[in-house]
């Protein structure tokens, strides 16, 4: 969800992640023993928190990513080529990205010994969810509503969030962070939230 990618008629070829340095420690080394990628940071004055980009320049990966995952129309709805790419048992991993990039996990009366618990993920105002809706209705009856929302009418940003709340949310986040403490794959900020919801209510 953090990434972009090049248009492949143009006269490069580049596909660029970027995000938060403490939260991609683990997919560093990752990026890096697969083959090269670019590294830029940037901090300081204007800047809210350090960010880390990685770049890399890979003709076919970018026609790849644009032709049969159709991943340069992700502002506007993923494509069912990606869930038909992924095995089945892979699909946790495209949630449990998507959650940790435009994903937000809430405990609500903190304090209390049970705590209500809300997630949601947001994308732009026209954002078409109809093919995440089809995978997440496979998740175990979860219950859900769409939003469409202005957040700021001064500044005009506008969104759309699809969102689950108490058990609903529980069981969604159950599903995409399942092995996380194995397979170690993924940001650890709103997993440690989760898991606190599961400590107060046990």
């Amino acid at each position: 969800a953090d990434g972009w990618v090049s248009r492949p008629d143009k006269d490069y070829y580049q596909i660029m992640i970027k995000n938060q340095i403490t939260d991609t420690v683990w997919i560093q080394p990752v990026l890096t023993a697969a083959t090269k990628w670019n590294i830029s940071i940037k901090s300081g004055k204007g800047v809210r928190k350090d960010q880390i980009a990685f770049v890399i320049s890979d003709k076919q990966l970018v026609q790849f990513l644009h032709d049969e995952l159709e991943l340069h129309k992700k502002n506007e709805y993923f494509s069912e080529k990606i869930f038909q790419f992924l095995p089945e048992n892979f699909h946790r991993y495209f949630w449990r990205g998507l959650f940790d990039a435009d994903g937000g996990v809430y405990l609500i009366n903190r304090s209390s010994y049970t705590p209500n618990l809300v997630c949601d993920i947001s994308s732009n105002i026209n954002f078409d969810w109809s093919v995440l809706e089809t995978y997440i209705n496979k998740i175990d009856n979860i219950k859900y509503c769409i939003r469409r929302e202005i957040c700021n009418k001064k500044l005009g940003y506008k969104r759309s969030i699809i969102k689950m709340t108490d058990h609903h949310a529980a069981r969604f986040l159950y599903h995409i962070y399942d092995g996380i403490n194995k397979d170690k794959i993924g940001f650890t900020r709103k997993y440690i939230k989760y898991i606190t919801y599961l400590e107060k209510r046990a």
